[in-house]
């Protein structure tokens, strides 16, 4: 008997080939394509899928599933799409298959859910509160006493979130917010994340990371990028454990890849950030691939088939790494580098626009013009690379502003 068809949810042909490469040529893989109405992001007609709107209702999404299975009944439904895991979640409720169920990926989508779950478990969380109005962001700073951020509840990356203060001006912002929004405290200090694997209800890796800037900073600053920690920082034992005393407080899958933001106030106390039940996207990725020979997404998709992990997982990094992104500005992209001459220690280069492109201004840290991934033997050189690389890439960037 043939084995049953696995199932892959997600809004990019890169998912999938991740997916792909993670269970091999040989599974039965099918595909569900869920994007924006207007985009023209579609799959090689060789692979079995179906496309959907992500607005569609939930009959539609069964239908496209069943689609793409050719009537079959599925093994296994993956997902590491942040987007699409409430969705691949409700496909395993409607075909009664094990993984996470909705109330996992709500609680790890929705952030007002994440932080009222890791408060009443007694884990450290920024003040937060619901949010309506951009006026009940302003009456939270009052409150406490400090600017806050106004975010939407089901963002990442950092996406349309506002600061917010005791006596900003908020005329700019829509008196009834599009969506649900929370307000959150503003917190002053490092910012750093973690990153790993749970498999059969364990944490089997994780290792933390530090920005070198603000992921809030993409409107002003040149760029961003995070390093990963020394093994003997004395921080990065800590955050591990902390992590793992969130993810035990979450309802987290048995089998997923995991991203996590923490800060570190000044007076040294840690807060949960927020957490979600998939990989880091960026170049994060490459990050933990140059250091530990472990892609965390395709990790996430053999954890959540219950497939063994097929990477040797090191308990140190081979070389010190770390990732870079040039800010995407908003005009006329005129000129861009040739990245076959790269500086030391660039690796993965990869342009996120083409000359002769327009762009509209950044919405969100994952918005840039160019990122990359690095290398070097301490995480001071690969600190010196990331500024010199930034550098390298301004001096060759030429992107006119359009009036």
């Amino acid at each position: 008997m043939p084995e049953s068809p696995i199932l892959v949810v997600g809004g990019t042909q890169r998912e999938f080939a991740q997916a792909r490469a993670a269970l091999g040529k040989a599974r039965d893989l099918r595909f569900v394509l869920r994007v924006e109405a207007e985009s023209a992001v579609n799959l090689s007609t060789a692979e079995a899928h179906a496309r959907l709107d992500r607005g569609a209702p939930l009959a539609d999404l069964f239908d496209a599933a069943d689609v793409a299975l050719g009537g079959r009944r599925p093994g296994a439904i993956l997902c590491n799409a942040e987007l699409d895991l409430v969705a691949a979640a409700s496909l395993r409720g409607h075909y009664h298959l094990p993984g996470q169920d909705v109330a996992s990926a709500t609680a790890f989508r929705d952030k007002l859910v994440m932080k009222s779950r890791l408060a009443r478990s007694g884990i450290s969380v920024p003040r937060f509160a619901d949010c309506r109005t951009a006026g009940d962001a302003q009456a939270a700073a009052v409150a406490w006493g400090g600017d806050v951020l106004l975010k939407p509840r089901d963002s990442f990356g950092a996406r349309d979130i506002f600061r917010v203060g005791a006596n900003a001006v908020v005329g700019d912002l829509p008196t009834i917010l599009p969506g649900t929004y929370m307000a959150e405290e503003f917190i002053q200090g490092r910012l750093f994340h973690v990153d790993g694997v749970v498999y059969d209800h364990r944490c089997v890796f994780s290792w933390a990371s530090e920005y070198l800037t603000a992921p809030l900073d993409f409107d002003h600053s040149r760029g961003g990028g995070s390093l990963i920690l020394e093994p003997e920082d004395p921080n990065l034992t800590r955050l591990r454990a902390f992590a793992e005393r969130c993810l035990q407080a979450m309802p987290t899958p048995s089998g997923t890849a995991f991203h996590m933001d923490v800060f570190e106030t000044p007076d040294g106390r840690l807060l949960a950030g927020e957490i979600a039940s998939r990989s880091a996207g960026n170049r994060i990725r490459g990050s933990h691939f140059a250091a530990f020979g472990v892609d965390l997404m395709q990790a996430a998709y053999r954890a959540q088939a219950g497939f063994p992990l097929r990477a040797n997982l090191r308990a140190t990094p081979a070389v010190m790494s770390g990732w870079g992104s040039l800010r995407m500005r908003p005009g006329l992209v005129e000129r861009l580098p040739d990245l076959s001459w790269p500086p030391p220690g660039v690796l993965a280069a990869r342009f996120h626009a083409n000359v002769g492109e327009r762009l509209s201004a950044a919405r969100g840290a994952a918005d840039s013009l160019l990122s990359f991934v690095l290398t070097g033997d301490t995480q001071r050189a690969v600190r010196a690379r990331w500024s010199d690389a930034l550098d390298w890439a301004l001096a060759r960037c030429d992107v006119a502003i359009m009036v």
